[in-house]
């Protein structure tokens, strides 16, 4: 695990239990998740850190939190917090991130 001494950036790295990726993905395969990032900057120091994400959640929401792209072996990458909050009821259109 890669350590940052900037502690602007919040990060928490966690492997969750979750349900299962579509059928078609390998039990393997791990995916990248990044939530809450506002700003450019922190945005980007963490792609520095982590890499690039495979996903990006705008908040931590039931879609985020227990959506169908979630995998067992997943990781999530928090701008603040972690996933022991409670997810916001509504999931955010994430398409409108693109």
């Amino acid at each position: 695990m890669h350590t940052d001494t900037d502690t602007s950036l919040l990060c928490v790295l966690r492997q969750r239990d979750c349900v299962s990726h579509d059928a078609a993905m390998s039990e393997e395969m791990s995916c990248l998740h990044f939530v809450g990032f506002a700003d450019a900057e922190s945005f980007s120091r963490a792609v520095r850190i982590f890499g690039n994400p495979d996903f990006i959640h705008r908040n931590w929401d039931v879609r985020a939190a227990y959506g169908g792209e979630r995998g067992p072996l997943d990781v999530f990458v928090f701008a603040t917090g972690d996933e022991t909050a409670t997810p916001k009821p509504y999931a955010y259109d994430d398409s409108a991130n693109r």
